[in-house]
């Protein structure tokens, strides 16, 4: 069954002069299970705001064949302070919680008011809702004393999943998921992955996690240059096709290359004959009386070559023609920039050592007597489940957390270049390039280079940092990081909203960097191309 069509959508924010969307065109049935990728800014997230009617296209309808609820995860999960647990799951049905907060203070109603309010909890399946609660709690392996904790109390990748668990509870007809793995740990994702094949509803999910959309998408579209495009099967079976269909294109367009020529061969032929032509003349010229020799009349003159030189003409003008339409349908080849990191040069053999730390918040300990070393040259890959304390450990190695039980030393003359999920250290009011440079023109051209390889180029080096999304505002993080002198990397996260070509992009440059790296990821093709030595916390 046919859930959403969309025809000939077209779309233009209104502080922008071109259209983000052009003639798109798709649709959502029962089954479907998509992925939808593209790059940063491509208008992904717009998609999903059509959708919901957040948002309305400038040309074309989305049609729907029933009042749909959707369960959307955005990347960026907003809520209040203060707010607990318990809250966040039931402020969707506002009218149910208000009678759950009731039924919890029975005592101060009377007693036909307390009649009315049981009578209406039943009515509104308040019981149905309270235990999906606690089984889909359970489900995601939370104890059910997190109810009345505060959300701001939790990691990055707990709350997604809080969030999670919030959809879900709410019986949607149609996921739509922006960026669901981010902030995931390894259990959780798989419970995320075994659960969307599982389901019997259509979900539409934007991800740049290549083992996610290879493990539970059967679609993929394609968003570029403003269109979209529809490919029948996973990531892999994509790029299968890609590869496929840029051979075949290449093929046709090399073909017609040999036709030009060709062309061009049989026309060159016809302009040196018509030049022979041309440029003949006897040494005699001028008859006795004066005149002008017959045969010498200049050729150009002739009916035969003028004749000769408009069907050169009407060839080269042919040729010209061809040559325009081929040029336009050449395959595109992406100019290849490669981001070399500065390398090390650090002459040690340890970079770092901790002996006996300990951290704990409110009497809870996140990690107790960790000691390790890392060596120079090694990455070492930071690992555990959400809560585990990987960001915090990263924080107190770079001096933002003082409180600790324990020791670390870094060895001199090291320069850290730390990256964080929360992109504290960029400047909103200033350019892209400004933000970067610091005002050392010196190395704009490797400061564009990096860029360029983030997919990041021309005049949009111009543009604000608060103008850009928040996967474009990672990139301008991360390349301020790689073009700075820092000797010790150290990544929190990195390929979080980063689309697939500036993760395999930084993935190429990390596997070169020969300096010290210190990484926490949970994106499986990362750690299996980095990591020479891991550290489990769950283990310590």
């Amino acid at each position: 069954m046919q859930y959403i069509k969309a025809n000939n959508l077209e779309f233009c924010y209104e502080d922008q002069t071109e259209n983000i969307l052009e003639n798109i065109s798709f649709e959502i049935i029962t089954s479907s299970r998509t992925g939808l990728i593209g790059k940063n800014g491509s208008g992904k997230t717009t998609i999903l705001k059509l959708l919901q009617r957040i948002i309305l296209p400038t040309q074309g309808n989305i049609y729907f064949n029933k009042e749909i609820r959707f369960g959307f995860l955005p990347q960026e999960i907003a809520f209040s302070k203060n707010i607990t647990v318990l809250d966040y799951l039931w402020n969707q049905q506002l009218e149910l919680f208000e009678l759950k907060k009731k039924i919890d203070k029975l005592e101060e109603f009377k007693d036909q008011e307390v009649v009315e309010i049981l009578e209406n909890y039943e009515k509104l399946r308040g019981y149905k809702f309270e235990n999906r609660v606690e089984k889909i709690i359970s489900k995601f392996e939370f104890d059910p004393k997190i109810l009345e904790r505060k959300l701001s109390t939790f990691s990055g990748g707990e709350k997604t999943k809080i969030a999670l668990c919030r959809i879900i509870v709410g019986e949607p007809d149609i996921l739509l998921l922006d960026e669901p793995t981010n902030h995931l740990d390894v259990n959780t994702l798989n419970w995320l992955e075994n659960y969307l094949r599982k389901i019997h509803i259509p979900f539409l999910v934007i991800s740049h996690d290549r083992k996610f959309l290879d493990n539970c998408v059967e679609k993929i579209w394609e968003l570029d240059k403003k269109t979209l495009k529809s490919y029948s099967g996973n990531y892999s079976f994509y790029k299968n096709e890609k590869e496929i269909e840029f051979q075949r294109k290449m093929h046709e367009y090399d073909v017609q290359q040999k036709k030009i020529k060709q062309l061009k061969s049989t026309l060159q032929k016809k302009k040196d004959k018509a030049n022979k032509y041309e440029n003949y003349k006897e040494k005699r010229s001028i008859k006795k009386n004066g005149g002008k020799c017959q045969r010498d009349v200049p050729s150009c003159e002739g009916p035969r070559v003028k004749n000769m030189m408009r069907n050169v003409m009407a060839s080269e003008k042919r040729i010209e023609l061809i040559l325009d339409k081929e040029q336009s349908n050449k395959p595109f080849i992406e100019k290849e920039r490669k981001i070399k990191i500065q390398n090390s040069n650090l002459k040690c053999r340890f970079v770092l050592k901790i002996e006996n730390l300990s951290k704990s918040y409110n009497q809870k300990k996140i990690f107790q007597n960790l000691t390790f070393s890392v060596k120079n040259h090694s990455k070492l890959n930071i690992t555990g489940s959400n809560g585990s304390g990987k960001s915090t450990l990263l924080k107190i190695i770079i001096g933002d957390i003082q409180d600790f039980a324990g020791s670390f030393c870094w060895s001199p003359q090291t320069k850290i270049g730390y990256y964080s999920q929360e992109f504290d250290n960029l400047d909103s009011e200033k350019t892209i390039i400004d933000e970067i440079l610091q005002g050392n023109m010196e190395e704009q051209t490797f400061v564009r280079t990096v860029l360029g390889s983030f997919n990041i180029r021309n005049d949009m080096v111009y543009q604000k940092i608060n103008s850009l999304s928040i996967g474009e505002r990672s990139k301008i993080f991360l390349a301020k990081i790689i073009t700075s002198d820092a000797n010790i990397l150290i990544l929190d996260e990195p390929t979080n909203h980063l689309e697939i070509s500036a993760r395999e992009a930084l993935e190429e440059a990390l596997q070169d960097y020969d300096g010290s790296l210190i990484f926490v990821s949970h994106d499986r093709y990362l750690q299996e191309k980095l990591a020479t030595d891991v550290l489990d916390l769950d283990k310590k």
